[in-house]
């Protein structure tokens, strides 16, 4: 004889269930995001607008989020090259290595000195 499963839940039970199954999946998958009110000048939002009106992206928002990714990633990345040397350079230090020796014909309070007069004042 088959198995009969008999369900109690009703209807807005179910979707209850589902919609907490849905939120689930969301929170799972996207970021928490703060939002921050900006204001722009007129000609800056035409030029967003025309992006979104060529399909560049769908909404002002994405357009707008997506620069300022654009900018902050090609910021941090100069920082980040910098680091990793920094640490490769306290590593060598700490294995007894001289990390980097500079051989210079002169002194460096003599080579500053030479620079300012190179420079208007």
């Amino acid at each position: 004889m088959p198995n009969i499963v008999c369900s109690t839940r009703t209807g807005r039970e179910e979707a209850r269930s589902q919609k907490a199954q849905y939120r689930g999946v969301y929170n799972l998958y996207m970021k928490a995001m703060g939002v921050v009110p900006v204001r722009l000048d007129d000609e800056d939002l035409k030029r967003i607008d025309l992006l979104v009106k060529h399909q560049a992206f769908r909404s002002r928002n994405e357009a707008i989020k997506k620069m300022i990714k654009t900018m902050l990633s090609e910021s941090t990345s100069d920082d980040q090259d910098v680091d990793k040397l920094v640490e490769s350079l306290l590593k060598l230090k700490k294995a007894g290595k001289e990390p980097l020796v500079l051989r210079l014909k002169q002194t460096s309070t003599e080579l500053v000195a030479s620079g300012r007069d190179h420079w208007p004042t």
